[in-house]
């Protein structure tokens, strides 16, 4: 949600770890998105998606 304030929803979807990954792990996260004013276009929905990887990477998560 801090990426961007159209995030109105976090879910963590699903996660695998398996135990040579130590404490890392593969997790499956769906974030919603809204705009009050506009209907979003390709372009919104393109640039929230790419904030939430930045947000993500500077917590040390890889995207994949």
């Amino acid at each position: 949600r801090q990426a961007d304030a159209r995030i109105f929803n976090v879910a963590l979807v699903d996660y695998f770890e398996k135990e040579e990954w130590g404490t890392k792990r593969s997790i499956t996260m769906r974030f919603s998105v809204r705009d009050a004013v506009k209907t979003l276009q390709k372009e919104d929905i393109d640039a929230i998606s790419d904030a939430v990887v930045r947000e993500l990477a500077t917590l040390g998560a890889t995207v994949r």
